[in-house]
């Protein structure tokens, strides 16, 4: 009986099955890196536009108190009104610190509050929320889809030192809401 040899140059040229697998491992871990990195740089922008919103509405305030001739932050009741949270977008309409906002803010109705009630954050003075974080005077975002946000903006703005502590502070439910607070102020006479 004879044999017969394959004669390996009658082998057709392509890939292998595993060849083949592997490069589809490979593409799809690059995929997944890339997909990833687009929803960081996506979180970081997102953080990025609200920290220099939130500075500009600051500006505006402080801008708008030294025009009004105020020593004080204003307590929320001082527009009439005893709602909580007076959002940006109502003081711009029903004040004068439209005409301190630059044209190029888009004030989103809900999504910037100011908050006062006359407390205090940091009694002891070492830069964190001594109880509620709600406490002082506050720019409020209540949004739980920014929530995710929190981090960034304390890394862009404290340099990341904690959800209690510094200008960025939030709450993540453990009282039933979300909220994101840029301190404005310690207490009303933080001006």
């Amino acid at each position: 009986m004879m044999r017969r040899q394959k004669n390996k140059s009658s082998r057709k040229p392509g890939f292998t099955l595993i060849e083949l697998l592997i490069v589809i491992l490979i593409v799809g871990i690059l995929a997944t890196i890339a997909i990833v990195s687009y929803g960081n740089a996506r979180e970081k922008a997102r953080a990025a536009k609200m920290a220099a919103d939130m500075k500009q509405i600051e500006t505006a305030l402080h801008v708008w108190a030294s025009t009004e001739g105020r020593t004080t932050w204003w307590l929320e009741d001082d527009w009439g009104d005893a709602s909580n949270y007076r959002t940006i977008d109502y003081l711009t309409k029903n004040t004068s610190l439209g005409e301190w906002l630059p044209s190029d803010l888009k004030v989103d109705s809900y999504l910037y509050s100011y908050d006062n009630e006359g407390d205090t954050s940091d009694t002891n003075g070492d830069g964190c929320a001594d109880s509620a974080v709600y406490y002082g005077v506050n720019l409020v975002i209540l949004n739980k889809a920014l929530i995710s946000t929190a981090e960034q903006l304390d890394k862009q703005i404290d340099g990341g030192d904690g959800e209690r502590c510094g200008k960025i502070v939030w709450n993540t439910a453990a009282d039933g809401y979300y909220s994101i607070l840029y301190k404005l102020g310690n207490n009303s006479n933080d001006l």
